[in-house]
């Protein structure tokens, strides 16, 4: 099996981990209106931990709220509704800034 194959199942496992036990389980963070909170520590395939956070925010959608769904330590995104480009900015410089304490 190729590497970015290996990647993509190893991806694509976290994905299925995290909606299995729920995103949301840890407080990390708020700004404003953005509330940040995370998984517990997730063990893909290979080994590797993540942990997955998600950003929501309330809105004026159909009352639902904007989200922004991320994989750390790779700080990739996998969903993404209702915020801007200067906003999911803001939010990865967040994750990166706080990686080693979020990864304990």
């Amino acid at each position: 099996m190729n590497d970015k194959l290996m990647e993509t199942r190893r991806d694509m496992f976290a994905i299925d981990i995290a909606n299995l036990s729920g995103i949301g389980k840890n407080l990390l963070y708020e700004h404003e209106d953005m509330i940040f909170v995370h998984s517990d520590k997730k063990k893909t395939i290979d080994g590797k931990e993540h942990i997955f956070v998600r950003v929501e925010r309330p809105s004026n959608i159909y009352n639902g709220f904007d989200f922004v769904e991320i994989i750390l330590p790779e700080n990739q995104i996998y969903l993404a509704f209702g915020f801007n480009d200067d906003e999911l900015i803001f939010i990865n410089k967040y994750l990166k800034e706080n990686m080693k304490k979020i990864m304990e």
